[in-house]
């Protein structure tokens, strides 16, 4: 998405400027993530912070932060973070939410899938299973993804409570360090995906490979 095309996105959401100018990051988790441990971080950090949350996410939090109903419009800044609250958008204008923003957490798993193609760094808020299974396949895709990184496995599993005993200060400065290393592992894993085909093409092709090694016989 061309860099006029963000902006212009993002001032429809009411961002302003200076709201952009910041390390812009979008939020969308479950109920249960670690969301006020992570704004008290985020408020303390050296560097200005945007949240873009929407509405209906992290509310209770959200409502705690702004000091008022959590609705699409209102914003309040405190310390180094601006939360903002925008409304829920078609897929379409959630796609370019991710491409406009830096850092995306997202949860579940249309919005993880979304991320991925999104090209930029994402934290996924896994949903949860019994006997902690989600934690198993969470560990799976990060031993994948973040390809020898090690703020991104550590923030990722403290978010979904895989570890305990966190000091998300940190955990925060760690991750934000890595940022421009894992945009491009976002560009490499997105490539990766890509060169693998898509899901109708590859099974034409397997039904005339089947079709084939059956004329031969």
């Amino acid at each position: 998405m061309p860099a006029g095309g963000s902006a212009a996105f993002l001032a429809r959401l009411g961002v302003t400027p200076a709201e952009q100018a910041a390390l812009k990051v979008s939020l969308f988790c479950y109920p249960y993530a670690p969301v006020a441990e992570l704004f008290a971080a985020w408020s303390a950090a050296g560097d200005a912070i945007t949240c873009l949350v929407p509405e209906g996410v992290a509310d209770k939090v959200v409502r705690d932060f702004i000091g008022t109903e959590a609705q699409a419009g209102a914003v309040r800044t405190h310390g180094a973070l601006s939360v903002r609250v925008i409304p829920f958008v078609p897929q379409p204008d959630y796609d370019k939410l991710l491409w406009s923003c830096d850092l995306n957490f997202v949860r579940g798993e249309d919005s993880w899938v979304r991320a991925q193609w999104a090209c930029k760094p994402f934290v996924w808020h896994i949903y949860s299973q019994e006997e902690n299974l989600h934690h198993k396949k969470l560990r799976a895709f990060l031993q994948r993804y973040s390809a020898g990184n090690a703020s991104l496995p550590e923030f990722s599993l403290a978010w979904n409570g895989a570890t305990q005993g966190h000091d998300w200060t940190s955990l925060w400065s760690a991750l934000q360090a890595d940022l421009g290393s894992l945009s491009q592992r976002a560009v490499d894993w997105q490539q990766q995906m890509q060169s693998h085909g898509d899901l109708a093409t590859n099974l034409l092709e397997f039904a005339r490979s089947l079709q084939f090694a059956i004329e031969e016989k």
